[in-house]
């Protein structure tokens, strides 16, 4: 086997870039743009940084305050959406027991 085939064998069972690299490459050029921005211009840098902390950190807040404030109902919200940002399955429903009100399938 010469050494361009080999090559093109292991391209081919490498197949395509993840979706991990596509992000990895989306985030290095959104970070870049900025410190491109902060660099020619360090006012609109500086804000770009305040905006970077606050951002994050009034969303925290928010959903802090709805689950130690919030209803069950808005509690089970606020988890199923930081369920859903992690990328992680919803837990399997709790079993009622056999009292015969639960939902049946068909």
């Amino acid at each position: 086997m010469t050494g361009q085939q080999l090559t093109r064998q292991t391209r081919q069972s490498a197949g395509t870039p993840s979706r991990t690299w596509g992000k990895l490459g989306a985030g290095i050029g959104a970070l870049g743009a900025e410190g491109t921005v902060g660099y020619l211009h360090p006012a609109v840098g500086i804000g770009l940084a305040i905006v970077d902390v606050a951002v994050p950190t009034i969303i925290a807040l928010v959903l802090l305050v709805a689950v130690l404030r919030g209803s069950k109902e808005t509690c089970e919200r606020v988890f199923r959406l930081l369920r859903w940002i992690a990328d992680r399955p919803e837990p399997p429903q709790p079993d009622h027991g056999s009292d015969g009100n639960r939902s049946r399938g068909s």
